[in-house]
């Protein structure tokens, strides 16, 4: 019931995460993916993407190096949750519809 909408934003998802990013100018540049798990060199303008950081780690976007995750060094923004998103729109979708369209509200 809910596969066609599952496989669009999936699909979606898929393609945020896989965009390559601009760089600016033709000077060196380090620009973090958006899942924070490896990074992009800038080489003469175009962005090269480098192998991701270890399991456990995420890259710091102020020491351009892997870093453990969730640790006091980790300062990356995760931008890149667009699939954490979609699984959580589709189950409000499917509870909503399973409610018979009805609303639930939790309230405290």
């Amino acid at each position: 019931m809910f596969l066609k909408e599952a496989i669009v934003c999936l699909g979606l998802a898929a393609l945020v995460n896989a965009q390559e990013p601009e760089c600016m100018g033709d000077g060196f540049q380090i620009i973090p993916k958006l899942d924070c798990k490896g990074y992009f060199m800038c080489v003469y303008g175009n962005p090269v993407e480098m192998p991701d950081c270890p399991v456990g780690s995420v890259f710091s976007t102020v020491a351009h190096v892997c870093v453990p995750e969730n640790s006091y060094f980790d300062d990356c923004k995760r931008e890149g949750n667009v699939v954490f998103l979609c699984v959580l729109l589709l189950l409000v979708f499917m509870l909503l519809v399973l409610q018979n369209n009805s609303l639930i509200l939790f309230l405290p």
